[in-house]
């Protein structure tokens, strides 16, 4: 970028350091499409993983339901806290156990969810 000053003599600024350039672009285009799709295998790792986990053995999904609809129950009955007993709430308890328990409470008491 250059200014002139009406004597002829002109000014040379270096460029702003946020003004990319169109290769500057490109670049980060590419190494955002990277990340994107680094994240969406870890996902795609970690559903595989909880999947077979819980398909060689049933019971752990099934008994941290029944956990995860009592603890709501007693949520409900002894706090008051109005918790939705629904197929979502009881299916993070099944996967997240206690933890899973613990963040649908959170989650609804801070209500972004539930």
């Amino acid at each position: 970028m250059s200014l002139s000053s009406g004597n002829g003599a002109e000014k040379q600024y270096p460029p702003h350091p946020l003004n990319l350039g169109n290769e500057d672009k490109n670049e980060a285009n590419v190494v955002m499409a990277i990340y994107l799709e680094v994240g969406a295998i870890l996902i795609a790792l970690f559903f595989l993983y909880v999947l077979i986990r819980f398909i060689g053995n049933p019971l752990h999904i099934i008994a941290n339901s029944i956990v995860g609809i009592l603890f709501f129950l007693g949520l409900n009955t002894f706090f008051n806290v109005g918790i939705p007993i629904s197929f979502l709430s009881v299916g993070v308890v099944a996967i997240g156990g206690i933890l899973g328990g613990i963040l649908v409470f959170l989650l609804h008491v801070t209500h972004l969810a539930f």
